[in-house]
């Protein structure tokens, strides 16, 4: 887990996104080209202040961290695309809007609005900060944010072999 921005920062919005798109990069890399795990994902933990991580359920844990590591550096060397990430950016919010779409969740929404902004009125500023995160923001979060991991392995540790 890597611990992220406060609700209330500017960089939440992006920190948000840049976590979905590790998501997306550890299930291509450690899942897809790989087939090191079943399970390779960024978790986000939508707090008062955000949380990510990196999880990977795997029988090559020592294939698949340094994977993992390797993903966070692409970010951070390779900037995305502004017209990519404008179309991931609208897609993820719809999906993101999908899924607020019962009427608990939409209550959910509100209450987090209201807890974490002060104000439930607030909640269409989530959505806007959404639409204007860019390619700078993206790779000034995840170099400010995504940096410092706090790893955590379950299973026999001689497979790792000290690689962590």
């Amino acid at each position: 887990y890597f611990p992220g921005p406060a609700v209330s920062s500017h960089d939440y919005a992006a920190f948000r996104v840049a976590t979905d798109i590790l998501s997306g990069r550890l299930f291509e890399t450690i899942r897809v080209e790989h087939s090191y795990s079943y399970a390779a994902y960024a978790p986000f933990l939508e707090r008062a202040v955000g949380i990510g991580g990196m999880f990977a359920s795997t029988p090559v844990p020592e294939r698949a961290l340094p994977l993992m590591r390797n993903q966070i550096e692409v970010l951070l060397e390779k900037r995305i695309n502004s017209f990519e990430l404008h179309r991931y950016i609208n897609h993820y919010v719809l999906d993101y809007l999908s899924q607020s779409s019962s009427d608990a969740s939409e209550a959910d929404f509100l209450a987090r609005a209201q807890l974490y902004l002060g104000d439930y009125r607030l909640t269409d500023r989530y959505m806007t900060q959404l639409r204007r995160v860019g390619s700078e923001d993206i790779y000034t979060v995840v170099d400010r944010y995504m940096r410092v991991i706090q790893w955590a392995y379950m299973g026999d540790t001689v497979r790792m072999k000290g690689a962590w």
